[in-house]
C-alpha cells in the first residue's frame, strides 16, 4: 500500500500522480528518493512507531520565490510526497504492526 502525504494540506490521499515531464526541476524532484528519521511516541496510552520511512515522487504545483539583496523567500502550494514506512502499535490490550 502506498500513501501519498500532502504537505500543504496535511491530508492523506491514496493515489500517486503521474511523473511530471514539464521541466527538469520537476523531473528531478519526482525521481528523488530520501529517508525520513524513525518516529516513536505515546498517543493516548498507545506506544506508536513509524520506522524505515522513505519518500519519493515529490511534486510541487506552485512555487513562488521573492527576495532582496540578502534574503530569499520561497513559498509553495499543493506539495506532495509518496512515502512508504513500517508502523507498529502496542497497548495493554492489543498490538500490531505492518507496512504502508
Amino acid at each position: 500500500m502506498r500513501i501519498t502525504l500532502l504537505i500543504a494540506g496535511a491530508a492523506i490521499a491514496g493515489a500517486a500522480a503521474a511523473a511530471p515531464t514539464t521541466d527538469p526541476l520537476s523531473a528531478w524532484l519526482y525521481n528523488l528518493k530520501f529517508p525520513l528519521p524513525d518516529a516513536h511516541g505515546v498517543v493516548d496510552g498507545v506506544d506508536v512507531s513509524l520506522t524505515h520511512a522513505t519518500c519519493t515522487h515529490a511534486q510541487i504545483k506552485t512555487l513562488e520565490a521573492t527576495g532582496s539583496q540578502t534574503t530569499i523567500s520561497i513559498n509553495t502550494k499543493d506539495a506532495a510526497l509518496d512515502c512508504a514506512f513500517s508502523w507498529a502499535y502496542k497497548s495493554h490490550y492489543a498490538k500490531g504492526y505492518g507496512r504502508a
